[in-house]
């Protein structure tokens, strides 16, 4: 199973630090994430 932390926050990003268990989607909002793993999970 993949998962990403986003936020719906407009401030900024979540940031990614050492040693995160859940990598994050940076500038992906939580719609934008879900689309694009998606896609992922459709080319594999």
């Amino acid at each position: 199973m993949i998962v990403w932390r986003s936020t719906r926050c407009l401030d900024g990003p979540v940031q990614a630090k050492p040693g995160d268990r859940l990598p994050s989607a940076g500038t992906l909002t939580p719609v934008q994430a879900r689309i694009e793993l998606m896609f992922q999970l459709m080319r594999t």
